[in-house]
C-alpha cells in the first residue's frame, strides 16, 4: 500500500467548528473563493469541516498561497484540480494501490497516475492539448473506498471517459449530477458496491456511446430516459438487481450494435425480446441469459431479421421448441451459443447457410437426430469449436466439418467419443 505524502500535510489542518471553518475558507483567499463560484451542493458539503470538499478546497487554497506562479491559473484549471482533489479525498486516495503524483501541486494533473483498462499496471490521466481532462479510469482494483462525489460533474466541459470498475469498496449512489457530463462517450460502473437507483439524469448524456453496469447493488427500475441516448452503440447490464421490465424506450436506440442482459431479473418478462428483433437491426452482438423461467418459451422466428448479427448468445432461458429455420438468414454470424436450454428437434437444414460460423455451442439441450442429418454441419468449413454434449444426437461426425484442422469438440461423456473422427481433437470438461 502506497501512502501519499499529502496525507500528513492535509491531516495537519486544524479542525474547527462548522461556522469557523466556513468563515476561514471564505476569507482566505477571498479572490479564490470568488473565482471558483462553487455550486450550492459543494457549499453545503463544505459546512462539514471534515468533508472531502473542505479538504480539497483547503489543499487548493494552501498551495496557491505558497506558490507565486499560480495566482493566475485559469478558472477551469482550478476547478479541474478541485474536482480531482475532491474525488481523491472522497475515495480515500491515500490508500489507493496507485496514487503517484496525486495532489502533488508541482505535477501537472494530466500526469497523475491512474489504473487503466488498456494498461492494468499503470497509466496517466488523459488530457487534450489545452490540458483539460478527457479520461478518468480506475478499472483495475485500485482500492477506491468511499463514494463518488457530485463534484465529478465539474469536469463536464471535457471529460469523455469515466471508468470506475472493479473497485469493490466504492459505495453509495451514482450522483444525479453525473447527468451534467454531457461530453461522456464511455461510462462503466462494474464490480462495485454502488447502490440505489440509476439516475434518470443519465438520459441527458446525449454523446454516450458505451454504458456498462454489472455486479453491483444498484436496484429499482431502469429509467425510461435511457431511450434518449441516441448515440449509444453498446449497452450492457450483468448481475444487477433491477426490477420491473426492460423499458421499451430502449428499442428506439437504432444505433445499438451490442446489447447484453446477463443474469438480470428484468429478463423474466421477456416480451422485450420480440421488440429487439423487430427494431434493433444494427445489432452485431446480442447476449441474453436468464436462470429463471420467463414469459418467452421459444426462440422467436423473427430472429432472422437481425442480419447484421455476428455473435448470438441465449443461455439458461429454458427455451423449448426448435431452432427456427430463419436463423439461416444470419449469414454474418460467427458465434452461436444456445446452451443450457430445453431446445428439441433437429438442427435445421438452413443452419448450413451460416457459412461464417466459427463457434457453435448447443450443449445441454434436447436436440436429437443423426449428427449428419441433412448435412447441416457438412458445409461449416470455418467451424473451430463445437460443443454438443448433453443432447440426444446419434450417428457420427464427418471429417469434413471444420476440415478437422483446428476443430475442438467438447465430448464431455464417453458416449460422444464415438461420434468424432479420429483426426479431430476431442476434449472433456
Amino acid at each position: 500500500m502506497k501512502l501519499n505524502p499529502q496525507k500528513q500535510q492535509n491531516e495537519g489542518i486544524p479542525i474547527q467548528d462548522n461556522a469557523a471553518t466556513t468563515a476561514s475558507i471564505t476569507q482566505a483567499p477571498i479572490l479564490l473563493w470568488e473565482r471558483l463560484n462553487l455550486p450550492e451542493y459543494t457549499l453545503r458539503a463544505m459546512e462539514n469541516p471534515r468533508s472531502p470538499q473542505t479538504k480539497a478546497y483547503q489543499w487548493l487554497s494552501n498551495n496557491i498561497n505558497k506558490s507565486n506562479n499560480t495566482q493566475h491559473l485559469p478558472v477551469w484549471r482550478l476547478m479541474q484540480r478541485f474536482a480531482l482533489a475532491t474525488f481523491y479525498y472522497s475515495t480515500r486516495g491515500d490508500y489507493w494501490v496507485s496514487n503517484q503524483g496525486w495532489l502533488d501541486w508541482d505535477t501537472n494533473e494530466c500526469n497523475w497516475e491512474q489504473l487503466r483498462w488498456s494498461d492494468p499496471q499503470a497509466g496517466e490521466v488523459d488530457c487534450n492539448d489545452s490540458g483539460k481532462l478527457l479520461s478518468l479510469q480506475f478499472v483495475a482494483a485500485n482500492n477506491l473506498d468511499g463514494t463518488i462525489p457530485p463534484e465529478i460533474s465539474l469536469l463536464h466541459e471535457s471529460l469523455e471517459v469515466l471508468l470506475l470498475s472493479w473497485n469493490r469498496q466504492l459505495k453509495g449512489s451514482i450522483p444525479t449530477e453525473a447527468g451534467m457530463m454531457t461530453r461522456l462517450t464511455v461510462l462503466w460502473f462494474s464490480a462495485t458496491h454502488l447502490s440505489g437507483a440509476l439516475p434518470t439524469e443519465l438520459g441527458q448524456l446525449q454523446s454516450l456511446e458505451n454504458l456498462m453496469i454489472s455486479h453491483s447493488e444498484l436496484d429499482g427500475t431502469l429509467p425510461t430516459e435511457l431511450g434518449n441516448l441516441s448515440n449509444l452503440t453498446t449497452l450492457g447490464f450483468q448481475m444487477a438487481n433491477f426490477s420491473g421490465s426492460i423499458p421499451t424506450e430502449i428499442l428506439r436506440l437504432s444505433n445499438l450494435q451490442s446489447l447484453s442482459f446477463l443474469e438480470c431479473p428484468l429478463l423474466e418478462k421477456t416480451a422485450f425480446l420480440p421488440g429487439v428483433v423487430g427494431n434493433l437491426h444494427n445489432l452485431k452482438i446480442l447476449n441474453l441469459s436468464n436462470r429463471k423461467t420467463g414469459d418467452l418459451t421459444s426462440i422467436p422466428s423473427e430472429i432472422g431479421k437481425l442480419t447484421n448479427l455476428e455473435n448470438l448468445i441465449f443461455t439458461d432461458f429454458q427455451f423449448n421448441g426448435t431452432i427456427p429455420s430463419e436463423m439461416g438468414s444470419l449469414t454474418k454470424l460467427a458465434y452461436l451459443t444456445l446452451k443450457r436450454n430445453s431446445i428439441s428437434g433437429t438442427l435445421p437444414e438452413e443452419l448450413s447457410k451460416v457459412s461464417q460460423l466459427r463457434v457453435l455451442r448447443i450443449q445441454s439441450n434436447k436436440l436429437e437426430g443423426r449428427i449428419l442429418e441433412k448435412g447441416v454441419l457438412h458445409q461449416l468449413s470455418k467451424l473451430l469449436l463445437l460443443e454438443i454434449s448433453d443432447n440426444l444426437f446419434s450417428g457420427s461426425l464427418p471429417t469434413e466439418v471444420g476440415l478437422c484442422l483446428a476443430l475442438e469438440l467438447n465430448c464431455k461423456t464417453r458416449k460422444y467419443l464415438a461420434l468424432f473422427p479420429r483426426n479431430c481433437f476431442c476434449w472433456t470438461t
